[in-house]
């Protein structure tokens, strides 16, 4: 399993936008541009701040139209995560 962050405005944001977005509140994952919605489009991502776990075979097992707070991962994702075996 593995985590990414995906930024869906690639009409005002630019990869270099992205890069110093990721450098300064990003996690130790990739953080990417979705340049012509290969990601948006296939998981139906409707709004910003949306959050989605998807597991190996591209079967979206978690999904969030909401902010992800520590909460959320608490409760909800990292039991999700565990059971793949990889905490």
């Amino acid at each position: 399993m593995q985590l990414i962050t995906v930024d869906v405005d690639p009409q005002q944001d630019t990869p270099q936008m992205v890069a110093a977005f990721a450098k300064k509140y990003g996690g130790p994952w990739p953080t990417v541009l979705d340049q012509g919605e290969r990601l948006t489009r296939p998981y139906h991502v409707i709004s910003l701040d949306s959050s989605y776990l998807v597991n190996a075979q591209g079967v979206i097992v978690y999904a969030s139209q909401a902010p992800l707070t520590a909460a959320a991962w608490d409760n909800r994702l990292q039991p999700l995560v565990s059971r793949a075996g990889t905490a």
